[in-house]
């Protein structure tokens, strides 16, 4: 009752991103929208498998039913297809992003043709394909991620937190060895920002 909004699970309290910088796009998302409301659609995701796994192995069937029930709800909520069916309820006007113009139609291709099942795969993805055949897979890098090197990564760190940003959350799960990822960022790139 708490948790379940119209537009999937609350799992993070809201952030007002506009404070924390003047370059990110997601303090202008509406509520339901990727990282907005609290509600973070890779975090349902994960919620939502949690929920079918947990529904096969319990023995309450009523509880069970619950589960399966509460999971489907959230996937219909979150897919991307709900997402695209309404860009501008879901997704925000792409004019107030701050996309750059040189890139502008390009990031409209991007979002009409991309495709949403891939989003975590590691490897060279048709998205993969697609950012680099738009010639925006800097942009996207610049943008969205902290990348590269770890003399790269610290650099970006640094711009952040000069910025104000006080508080990041990374994924590694789109690269080919994840747990080699983290331990090589904790090990070269996280000490610099230790005080």
């Amino acid at each position: 009752r708490v948790l379940l909004t119209p537009h999937g699970l609350r799992l993070c309290s809201p952030v007002k991103y506009g404070e924390l910088s003047e370059r990110g796009g997601s303090g202008e998302y509406f509520v339901g929208d990727r990282e907005n409301g609290g509600v973070f659609k890779h975090a349902n995701m994960m919620a939502t498998t949690a929920l079918f796994k947990a529904a096969k192995e319990v023995e309450d069937q009523y509880l069970a039913a619950e589960l399966a029930e509460l999971a489907y709800s959230v996937v219909d909520k979150v897919l991307p297809f709900r997402t695209l069916g309404d860009p501008y309820v879901l997704r925000g006007n792409p004019a107030t992003k701050r996309i750059p113009p040189a890139v502008a139609g390009k990031v409209g291709q991007l979002l009409r043709e991309y495709q949403y099942g891939e989003h975590l795969v590691p490897g060279h993805t048709s998205n993969y394909h697609l950012a680099s055949r738009l010639g925006i897979t800097d942009y996207l890098l610049d943008r969205f991620a902290i990348a590269g090197t770890p003399e790269d990564c610290r650099g970006k760190i640094a711009a952040l937190r000069e910025a104000g940003v006080r508080n990041l959350c990374f994924s590694f799960s789109g690269g080919p060895d994840p747990a080699r990822y983290v331990q090589r960022f904790g090990e070269e790139v996280l000490p610099a920002f230790a005080s």
